[in-house]
């Protein structure tokens, strides 16, 4: 018996998932047929990569050029990366609500989390950097390794969290 799947329906365009025919079977069973058929959904990436991942990338981005300020204007620099931990706030709540709930912690959540976190990390190494740059009490060289972990250090950290998060995702997304 020959079977073919063919789902063209107008929904389909709009879905989340690619929906494929991976397998089917018929086998035979104390006089009585019966067929199995297997589905492969895929999740489109699309509108995560657009609604989700780019915002929060590019507030990140916004978050770090603030290490590059010259001069002296932490208030401003606290400022910015306030406005950019409660707008990461809000697309966490928004993110968080709109996915139904697991008792796992999904990927998407640990990308949000790790986003979430990095202007509170930006914060305080800020104010550390602020306090040793008004205190006497440090060498300069505590206070340009300071400004070069606030400049270098974070965001090769960042970087290589993306870089991990993204080929561990792929793999898994080509795997399955």
């Amino acid at each position: 018996m020959n079977v073919s799947l063919d789902i063209k329906n107008d929904a389909t365009s709009y879905s989340t998932f690619d929906i494929k025919l991976k397998g089917f079977e018929k086998t035979l069973l104390k006089g009585r047929s019966s067929y199995s058929i297997q589905l492969k959904m895929k999740r489109n990436l699309n509108p995560i990569l657009l609604n989700t991942i780019l915002p929060t990338f590019t507030l990140v981005l916004i978050n770090q050029l603030t290490n590059y300020f010259i001069g002296d204007m932490f208030e401003g620099i606290i400022g910015i990366n306030a406005t950019v931990l409660m707008t990461l706030a809000s697309l966490f709540i928004d993110v968080f609500n709109s996915l139904p709930p697991t008792n796992y912690i999904k990927r998407i959540d640990i990308w949000m989390i790790v986003t979430f976190l990095y202007p509170i990390i930006v914060i305080a190494v800020h104010t550390v950097v602020h306090i040793m740059q008004t205190s006497n009490k440090y060498s300069k060289r505590v206070k340009k390794l300071s400004m070069m972990f606030n400049k270098v250090g974070l965001p090769t950290i960042f970087a290589i969290f993306t870089i991990v998060f993204f080929v561990d995702g792929l793999n898994h997304y080509n795997s399955v």
